[in-house]
């Protein structure tokens, strides 16, 4: 055999071994989610919708009863979570392009140190999903009683008061 062909077969048994260790992962990674039961447990999904509304995304939003997470990545991934108690404040957002596609983005501000305020962007429902995820956050904060004098900012403007208004 010449030399091309050796190192075309030597290609294709490299390629096979890593296919064979890919099929082998993806099993093993199903069964470590099967047994967590994540899926189960998530109160909603989405996916970032880009061009003409399609989730052509690698952000991946999720909700379960007690955290958000935000995916992102298809190389290097990675994922935030903030509970939900730490959301403060929640607003809905559409444009009118969002509007025509039937999506729209939820703002959230948050007292959470590492994610801090962040944008649910393009996903469906969106209006229903900013309910529900309002709902949760009150229903964390009464589990875990936060209550709303936690997040209260102090601001010494406050503590001013004009003593001239009662001489006038």
């Amino acid at each position: 055999m010449n030399s091309a062909v050796k190192m075309i077969i030597i290609v294709l048994i490299v390629l096979l071994v890593l296919f064979i260790a890919a099929i082998i992962l993806s099993a093993r990674m199903n069964a470590v989610r099967k047994s967590f039961n994540y899926s189960e447990r998530l109160l909603w999904r989405d996916r970032k919708h880009t061009f003409l509304g399609f989730p052509w995304s690698f952000t991946i939003y999720s909700m379960d009863e007690e955290r958000l997470f935000l995916n992102t990545g298809i190389i290097t991934q990675v994922e935030n979570e903030i509970r939900l108690y730490r959301v403060l404040d929640v607003q809905f957002r559409q444009s009118i392009f969002e509007k025509i596609l039937g999506l729209g983005s939820i703002a959230l501000k948050t007292s959470d140190k590492s994610l801090g305020n962040f944008t649910i962007t393009r996903v469906c429902h969106a209006k229903d999903v900013k309910e529900l995820i309002s709902k949760t956050v009150e229903q964390q904060r009464k589990l875990n009683r936060v209550s709303s004098r936690e997040f209260m900012e102090y601001d010494e403007a406050d503590d001013v008061t004009d003593i001239n208004d009662d001489n006038d």
